[in-house]
């Protein structure tokens, strides 16, 4: 286990590593697209997270984006009104001081995105709250977005 203080290198071995510390020992590596996606079942839904790594034009890497998204909730599919979903995400957006919502069209999602810049590594505290925001501000959304009209 790595120290609380400790800073890893920005590598999908590193990302891995802090997952399965957290006891996610279930997960997809995509070494492609370098990220890892894992499942998270929270109090309202099931979410899909994905944290991946960002990197400088130069292509070094930079920064660990995290992408989170409910998999019991797709608003186009279940007919909801698409300027009320728009007037959602604005409002929610307009509080937020990290990370935005956004509507993905091709996979009927709405997610959350944050990202956070680890050129010097990422530092453990960090990630990990990084990845309880990117949790929380799905899982706490979500029955508002169940709301929405249809």
């Amino acid at each position: 286990m790595a120290g609380i203080n400790e800073t890893l290198p920005l590598t999908l071995d590193s990302i891995e590593a802090l997952i399965k510390e957290v006891g996610y020992d279930q997960f997809v590596r995509d070494e492609e697209n370098e990220r890892i996606m894992f499942d998270v079942k929270g109090a309202e839904t099931l979410m899909r997270i994905q944290a991946g790594i960002g990197k400088t034009p130069d292509g070094k890497p930079w920064f660990v984006r995290f992408l989170s998204y409910s998999l019991e909730f797709e608003p186009i599919r279940l007919g909801v009104e698409v300027p009320a979903m728009f007037e959602w995400i604005n409002n929610k957006n307009s509080d937020l001081l990290f990370g935005r919502y956004y509507f993905q069209a091709d996979s009927d999602t709405v997610a959350f995105e944050v990202a956070f810049p680890c050129n010097q590594g990422i530092g453990r505290e960090d990630f990990l709250d990084m990845l309880q925001m990117a949790t929380l501000s799905v899982d706490k959304t979500h029955e508002g977005l169940k709301k929405l009209p249809a």
